[in-house]
């Protein structure tokens, strides 16, 4: 199954990362966004998760496979990850550099069956993206010009009425509690007005052209971005220039393509509690002088002789407050960091047309990214994330992909009915990662040298780290493929690839290598049978594909891994805690798909229908060693994690006439990923079915588990504990309890799984004479999701939810009291309730949302303006929108956004960025 989309469906509403163009246009493609705004990375998932390791398609651009990843950022190495609840800056993955501008088309190849022509990593489907290229005759100038506004289209559900309380109901107001538990005050909305208005200006000239014989394309593309968050700014430059020629006789023919792109992201929105501006600012306590933070967010320290940051609850000589809440604009402005992106791609394709029917084509690929995140924290930053001087961290990575391929063509007749499209081919794919980061350690020694001194040279001896990583992996194939057509409509493809992985390294599979294939079949009933005339066109298919995949890098062969610190440093420490998986076995994905096509009256009605079942087996697990065995883990080959569903899409024109033409699509797709198994009675240690844990709870209240009998992510929380009617249990002063172990620990249990359980897309284009009108609503139904803003909020009392209880005197929620066994008699008050089941520990259950949520993804009104001015073509304006509003959103927050793009931190929100809407206008000029 595969679906195509054009470059106007691309472009005519932009997106600065052009694959979330793709949402609610594709059946079976969902698309989560990281929160961190505009340009950032964004999950691609086709058919559900499949591993627990990977599942992102396989990006192919001009028929060669690219590096797709964001790299490991600082918060990732040092802390302040999953288990303080902080996420790093998103670096943008590696198919958002593209400019959309310069993209053909893109073709969506959804099952495994494509694996066999482009590698392992294409077992989770493949997005194929055919670049623009030069067209013979007169040259031709394009210019593509687009600037919208950008606002929140929600805010946090906050109160304003009740200003700073105590945090302990039996004391005063303390002016330093960070809460607004107190009285009324009714104060001034603060979190609306810290947001601005949003500008990104996008513009791309092309220039194309050339002869019969060689075509030429070049362009230029420039995307400049002020985002919501006050200082975040984004500029991106995009060069590319593309070269196709033939050449004895028009027998050779040579296409070659380079590009480069330049990226600086200055401040991007980080999601999680830490080194995050909204922290602070969701949680001011109600009533006090905010704008006098605003305006003076850093004062004079005169023993230091140096500024400091001023917070309500921080001492002037920076001290105290609490670790994961500090003044908005200090964070903004004094604790800022700097993404610097650049990336140079390189490709040449040599096709020689032997004779007729026979043809040798040979490509090669260079792709390689320099990355630099550099971040400075003032002095007077929280103690927990800087020294007294400051700190500063500095990461420089790169990463490098070289490719190559051979492939021998055959175009055939091998009869008069049957004739033969077969390939045969080799391929390498190198990659070549490379990252050291300068960091410090905020607990010991000063941070930096001096104050606000940055540079590596000026962090601190005692507290300076070190992190270096080098990554090297190399893939080596041969591949067959082979098409048999039967009088133009009966096909049968087959497929075959052997794969030799440098990860298989000191395994009995580094010799042999891994085989793997696909069979299908395609039978064109229109061209077969006669058919009623009201039928255009019809066909049924069937395909099964079986598919290998590697492991993960050195883990055959752990590296002598050792931490390097400050001068006060103990004895370098041997690090390696895992086994050397030299038993490992390459990871069995298998896919079934059967699906059929109907077009009728003339192609004015179709449809698309199709149904898979996948089951991936042999997945890589780590589960604890032995005691005494040295090691704390151990690799397996475990699991068999399903996933089966249907897929439908259509299309209708209601009304074509020579004036007006209404055009519209629909794409429906359902599900279903069921854990089978996680066991293996043939291994002694892994017949337990224990869960893979992908992000365990720690400080914080969620985890996400694979379980044997649940789904893939499922979300892990703390419970309620409950009467045996089903009430919440309460203390005596409406304390709610949480759910304990049989020995007095908090319960971890099963809350929900945020993969929707369908998606839905209709799409409407609009052709009225020289007006273009095209609107695209879309939706996820069901799942669950978590929010710890609101749980934090409520604990605090800065939300909307506690302001409420407190006006209606109280919770109203039937309880029992857990000392009398008796139904608790009123409401709960409210203080009492929200402290208890709020904060990032709390009580999970209560902070679970229904995922659903249907939004007009799109709206353009485009008007074609005649002109009659020499060398002008065609000049378009339109005006555009993007995210416009939803018209359902169960949850507090879009549920499209998660904390980041990793596997276990899927539907989870913790203090994101709000989503946007966009609205702007765009002008295309054709000269």
């Amino acid at each position: 199954s595969a679906q195509k989309v054009s470059n106007a469906e691309l472009t005519t509403v932009k997106d600065l990362n052009f694959i979330n163009s793709l949402s609610g246009k594709v059946a079976g493609l969902t698309i989560t966004k990281s929160a961190s705004g505009v340009g950032g990375s964004s999950r691609v998932i086709l058919r559900g998760n499949k591993s627990t390791r990977a599942n992102d398609p396989l990006y192919v651009v001009d028929g060669i496979p690219i590096q797709n990843y964001s790299p490991q950022q600082p918060t990732d190495v040092w802390g302040q990850s999953s288990g303080s609840g902080g996420s790093g800056a998103d670096g943008g993955d590696g198919i958002s550099n593209l400019n959309p501008d310069d993209i053909e088309s893109v073709t969506i190849l959804k099952g495994a069956s494509g694996a066999a022509l482009y590698g392992s990593a294409a077992a989770n489907g493949a997005i194929i993206v055919t670049t623009k290229s030069g067209k013979a005759g007169k040259a031709r100038i394009n210019v593509s010009s687009e600037l919208t506004a950008e606002s929140p289209i929600y805010y946090p559900e906050s109160q304003f009425k009740y200003g700073q309380g105590s945090s302990d109901t039996s004391t005063n107001i303390v002016p330093s509690d960070p809460n607004s538990w107190g009285p009324v005050v009714n104060a001034k909305d603060i979190v609306k007005p810290f947001f601005q208005t949003g500008v990104t200006a996008i513009n791309t000239i092309s220039l194309s052209g050339g002869t019969e014989k060689s075509q030429t394309y070049f362009s230029y593309g420039n995307v400049s971005n002020k985002g919501i968050m006050p200082t975040s700014t984004l500029q991106r430059n995009n060069l590319n220039f593309r070269q196709v020629s033939k050449y004895l006789n028009e027998k050779l023919t040579l296409d070659a393509n380079v590009s480069f792109m330049n990226q600086i992201a200055d401040n991007r929105p980080v999601s999680g509690l830490y080194s995050n501006p909204l922290t602070g600012l969701y949680l001011f306590p109600r009533g006090l002088d905010f704008q006098s933070y605003k305006n003076n967010y850093s004062q004079f320290y005169q023993p230091r002789n140096v500024d400091l940051q001023n917070w309500y609850n921080m001492n002037p000589d920076g001290s105290g407050g609490l670790d994961f809440q500090q003044n908005p604009y200090w964070v903004i402005n004094k604790m800022g960091n700097k993404q610097e992106r650049q990336r140079a791609i390189a490709n040449v394709t040599l096709r020689y047309q032997l004779n007729d029917w026979l043809s040798v084509q040979a490509r090669g690929n260079f792709d390689k990214t320099w990355d630099l995140f550099e971040t400075k924290m003032y002095a007077g930053t929280q103690s927990v994330q800087a020294g007294p001087n400051g700190r500063y961290v500095n990461i420089n990575a790169t990463n490098a992909q070289y490719y190559g391929d051979l492939i021998v063509s055959a175009n055939k007749k091998l009869s008069n009915d049957i004739t033969l499209n077969a390939n045969v081919g080799t391929s390498i794919n190198d990659n070549q990662f490379n990252s050291i980061g300068f960091n410090e350690d905020p607990t010991s020694g000063t941070g930096l040298v001096y104050a606000n001194q940055f540079g590596i040279n000026e962090i601190d001896p005692v507290s300076m780290q070190v992190y270096n990583v080098a990554n090297h992996k190399q893939l080596q194939a041969v591949f067959a493929s082979a098409q048999f057509a039967y009088k133009s409509f009966l096909y049968l493809d087959l497929t075959g690839r052997n794969d030799w992985s440098s990860t298989f390294a000191f395994t009995p599979t580094a010799g042999k290598g891994y085989f793997y294939w696909s069979a299908g079949t395609n039978l064109i009933l229109s061209d077969a049978f006669r058919l009623p005339e009201v039928v255009s066109f019809a066909k049924v298919r069937v395909s099964y594909a079986k598919v290998g995949n590697d492991v993960p890098v050195y883990t055959t062969n752990p590296p002598q891994w050792t931490k390097q610190g400050g001068v006060n440093q103990t004895a370098r420490k041997n690090t390696i805690t895992q086994y050397p998986g030299t038993y490992l076995q390459p990871e069995d994905n298998r896919s079934f798909e059967m699906g059929t096509e109907w077009r009728f009256m003339k192609e004015k009605f179709g449809f698309d229908f199709t149904y898979y079942k996948n089951n991936n087996y042999q997945q890589y697990m780590l589960i604890n060693a032995p005691n005494g065995s040295g090691y704390t883990q151990y690799y397996l080959n475990l699991g068999n994690i399903q996933n089966s569903g249907v897929e439908i899409s259509a299309f209708v024109t209601p009304v074509q006439t020579s004036k007006f033409k209404w055009t519209s699509t629909f794409n429906y797709a359902a599900n279903s990923n069921r854990v089978v198994q996680l066991s293996n009675p043939n291994i002694p240690g892994a017949n337990s079915g224990n869960p893979f844990i992908i992000t365990g709870i720690g400080v914080n209240m969620y985890q996400s588990e694979i379980v044997q009998g649940g789904s893939w992510g499922d979300i892990y929380g703390y419970k309620f504990a409950r009467a045996d009617n089903g009430t919440i249990l309460v203390s005596d002063d409406g304390t709610p309890s949480k759910l304990k172990t049989v020995s007095g620990q908090d319960s971890v249990a099963y809350l929900g799984n945020p993969n929707p359980n369908y998606t839905l897309g209709w799409n409407n284009s609009f052709s009225i004479g020289n007006f273009a009108v095209n609107f695209l609503i879309d939706g996820r139904f069901g799942g669950k999701v978590m929010s710890v803003t609101q749980a934090v909020m409520d604990m605090y009392g800065a939300s909307e939810a506690s302001g409420n209880a407190r006006d209606n005197g109280g919770v109203n929620i039937a309880a029992t009291n857990s000392v009398t066994n008796k139904a608790y008699d009123g409401l709960l008050p409210a203080q009492n309730y929200y402290t208890g089941v709020g904060g990032r520990a709390g009580i999970s259950e209560n902070y679970m949302f229904d995922a659903t949520a249907i939004r007009l993804r799109e709206l353009s009104i485009g008007y074609t303006i005649p002109t009659h001015v020499k060398g002008i073509t065609n000049l378009t304006v339109s005006l555009i929108g993007r995210n416009l509003f939803f018209f359902e959103r169960k949850a507090p927050f879009d549920p499209e956004i998660s904390m980041a793009t990793s596997n276990g931190l899927q539907g989870i929100e913790t203090f994101g960025i709000p989503s946007t809407r966009s609205m702007g206008a765009s002008v295309k000029i054709q000269f």
